[in-house]
């Protein structure tokens, strides 16, 4: 079942952007900041269970303390009365490597994996 239109608290889920075994993430709106960000909301028989609840909100805490290029700002989560259990971080736009090396796009990732070092 997609939440899409849903808002949870003041973001407003706008469409799925991939899913797994405990959470989907979709592309939101913050509605008080005017600003798109990333929500991954735990399925729902996850968000009744207090031990994924507070795995969500470890998860938070601990990468929200941390700074590099190659992590995620968090910017929110939910707080632990409310009935949904989501984490909002920065969105990050742009193509998955992963993606290129999968339909067969040169890249420097993929010649790094396929050939020895010079």
């Amino acid at each position: 079942m997609s939440l899409e239109g849903r808002h949870l608290g003041r973001y407003r889920l706008l469409e799925p952007l991939g899913s797994g075994g405990m959470s989907v993430v979709y592309r939101g709106l913050d509605t008080s900041l005017q600003r798109e960000v990333a929500v991954k909301v735990l399925h729902p028989h996850l968000a009744r269970q207090q031990d994924a609840r507070a795995r969500l909100a470890r998860e938070a805490r601990a990468v929200a303390r941390l700074q590099h290029p190659n992590i995620l700002e968090v910017f929110d989560f939910a707080d632990p009365s409310t009935e949904d259990a989501f984490l909002v971080t920065e969105l990050v736009r742009g193509e998955i490597r992963l993606a290129r090396l999968e339909i067969g796009a040169p890249s420097e990732a993929r010649a790094s994996t396929t050939s020895p070092p010079a």
